[in-house]
């Protein structure tokens, strides 16, 4: 992941913001911001709730996944840059 360092008067925008849609002086979509937030008891209530330890499990013996690289080189060849 990139990282962008915004000026500290742009800061303002994105304070108290959980989501937003960021555009260009012309309108052209750049990307989506998401802020940053701690996981709370409410989201580990949800994972107990609707996880199963046999899921867990499950997930743990699949192995690693594909390197990042490797799904990109896939995605181009499939769609094209």
């Amino acid at each position: 992941m990139s990282t962008i360092t915004i000026p500290a008067s742009l800061k303002a925008a994105f304070t108290g913001t959980k989501q937003a849609l960021v555009c260009d002086e012309n309108g052209n979509t750049l990307g989506y911001f998401s802020a940053r937030r701690e996981a709370t008891e409410e989201d580990y209530a949800w994972a107990l709730a609707n996880i199963t330890q046999e899921e867990i499990e499950l997930s743990k013996a699949s192995g690693p996944g594909r390197p990042l690289a490797d799904i990109i080189a896939d995605l181009k060849r499939q769609y094209g840059e």
